[in-house]
C-alpha cells in the first residue's frame, strides 16, 4: 500500500512551503504567499493523524483468514 500525504497552503494551495531548521518548533510557512502555517511538530502530528485515519478507513473491509 502506497499513501501520500501533500502539504501546501491553505491560503493559496501552493506546495512550496519552508521549514527552517526543521526542528519541531520551527514556524513553516508558504514560500508563494508568504503565510505562516504553524509548527512543524503541529503539522507533522495533523499528518499522522491524516496517515492513521487513511489507513484505518482502507482496512476497514479486510477479512484476515
Amino acid at each position: 500500500m502506497k499513501i501520500s500525504i501533500t502539504l501546501g497552503c491553505q491560503k493559496c494551495g501552493n506546495h512550496d512551503i519552508s521549514t527552517p531548521g526543521g526542528s519541531k518548533n520551527a514556524i513553516v510557512t508558504c514560500n508563494s504567499c508568504q503565510v505562516t502555517l504553524g509548527k512543524w511538530g503541529d503539522i507533522q502530528a495533523a499528518a499522522l493523524r491524516e496517515l492513521t485515519r487513511i489507513i484505518k478507513e482502507s482496512l476497514k473491509d479486510v477479512n484476515v483468514i
